[in-house]
């Protein structure tokens, strides 16, 4: 068993009310002793913990009963526990199930900062007569406002439609499930990744071994929405999808560059490509006479080990660069300096290589010699040990609210961490303070938007090179 990953599931068994329909054990009650539930929550981790030793915990669910009515806090030590009990994995899932009828933005933000990363909404109908017959406290428009809000302060979201009420036709399920579709931003989000890497629908068919085969296929049925109907319903209407779009640009600018290189100087600063059409766009500009591609933060000192292992390595900071080179068929020791002889702070970038090596190769730092950081090279530097990603999340953001009491002073947070800076965020709200993401909201937690593409890919590129932009950033 060591070594195996394993999810680890949290019951809390209490509810408003009890569904008719409902089989789980779940209960009714007035009032819950909170505290002895939070101990024995804690206390049964740590005995399952002693039954998996050197198990790594790749997603936590929270079930019920309706886990939201539990107290964030209680959620929070929950994980902190796990996170103490056993490894985790970078891309750690951690799932909350919530009833429309208990949503509460306040609660929402506070399990978010708990660690609460994706969350199970349990709709089953988007009809008040359905929803009637169900006994359940919510109506549609409740069920759609918890949607909402749940897209706004959760990176993932998913919900739940009871199929085969009584007296459900074939056709009023595809109803309600053209119906659910306009509000399932998991499948957007599975389109967007799937166009953006150029990924053919045909290689689902063989991603899952033969012995899960059969639960496979009725999951590709499923998928068949956005493999075969999506593409059906776009034809239709004469759209194209954005990634689509953005990578048949890309393209058709990489083509004509490439075909007929531009005179004047192109630049292409701050990409690390992670788009596969945007790095082919960069190894053409790289190959112009007036070409230029300036990479973010490459490490070039690395050690070939740890370079490899960074390569290796989706969640290190280096990862998308070695990628990058790797497409560009470029060498890391042929980059040079953006202003030559620039090298300042090195005992910084000394430090900071040091605090990033890749796991694989940490035991490589017993060998450096402490003897080349002083306190002159180091200084304004501060470090601050968390326990648990919460508490990281905490301490910046009360490190971002202290700036705001000296009208001259400004601050930011800059992190590859998209988690972090998530619960950095909401955390902040506490103070109602609103931050700035300079990344943005993911495509996956907008609305659903059409872009119609009225011109050849030819004619903006011709429109590029004429001087529209002479600057790719």
């Amino acid at each position: 068993m060591t070594g195996r990953g394993f999810a680890v599931y949290v019951h809390w068994p209490f509810c408003e009310s009890k569904c008719p329909y409902c089989d789980f054990n779940s209960h009714v009650r007035e009032t819950v002793d909170r505290a002895a539930w939070r101990a024995a929550l804690l206390g049964s981790l740590e005995s399952w913990a002693e039954e998996t030793p050197g198990r790594t915990v790749g997603s936590v669910f929270f079930g019920g009963g309706t886990p939201s009515l539990m107290d964030p806090e209680t959620a929070g030590a929950v994980l902190e526990r796990v996170r103490a009990l056993w490894p985790v994995t970078d891309d750690l899932e951690v799932t909350l199930e919530a009833n429309p009828g208990s949503v509460e933005a306040g609660r929402f933000r506070a399990f978010a900062g708990a660690g609460v990363n994706r969350l199970s909404l349990g709709v089953q109908s988007f009809r008040d007569d359905e929803l009637a017959f169900l006994g359940r406290r919510h109506d549609a428009r409740a069920a759609r406002a918890a949607l909402e809000l749940a897209h706004r302060t959760f990176p993932r979201v998913s919900f739940d439609l009871i199929y085969a009420l009584p007296g459900h036709t074939a056709a009023e399920w595809a109803a309600r499930l053209d119906e659910a579709l306009a509000l399932a931003g998991e499948l957007g989000h599975l389109l967007d990744q799937m166009q953006t890497e150029g990924v053919s629908f045909d290689a689902l068919a063989t991603l899952v071994p033969d012995a899960h085969a059969r639960h496979w296929q009725r999951t590709l049925a499923f998928l068949r929405i956005v493999t075969e109907h999506w593409p059906a319903v776009l034809r239709e209407e004469g759209l194209i999808d954005p990634a689509i779009r953005r990578n048949r640009l890309l393209d058709g600018v990489a083509r004509h560059w490439q075909a007929s290189p531009p005179s004047r100087r192109i630049v292409i600063a701050g990409s690390t490509g992670t788009v596969p059409a945007t790095a082919r766009l960069m190894r053409v500009v790289a190959s112009l006479p007036g070409g230029a591609v300036v990479l973010p933060g490459l490490d070039r000192e690395l050690d070939e080990a740890s370079w490899n292992a960074a390569a290796d390595d989706p969640a290190h900071p280096q990862h998308a660069l070695a990628r990058l080179l790797g497409a560009l068929a470029v060498d890391r020791a042929g980059v040079g300096d953006w202003l030559p002889g620039d090298t300042a702070e090195p005992q910084r970038y000394a430090l900071l290589r040091e605090a990033m090596r890749p796991a694989r190769t940490t035991d490589r730092g017993r060998h450096v010699d402490r003897r080349g950081f002083d306190a002159a090279g180091l200084g304004g530097m501060a470090r601050i040990d968390c326990s648990n990603p919460d508490e990281e999340a905490a301490v910046i953001a009360l490190l971002l609210r202290e700036v705001l009491e000296h009208a001259t002073k400004t601050a930011a947070l800059v992190t590859p961490d998209r988690l972090l800076a998530r619960r950095v965020k909401v955390a902040l709200r506490r103070w109602n303070i609103d931050i700035d993401d300079s990344a943005g909201q993911p495509l996956a937690d907008l609305p659903v938007m059409f872009i119609s593409c009225y011109g050849r890919d030819e004619t903006i590129a011709r429109a590029l090179d004429a001087g529209a932009a002479d600057y790719i950033v």
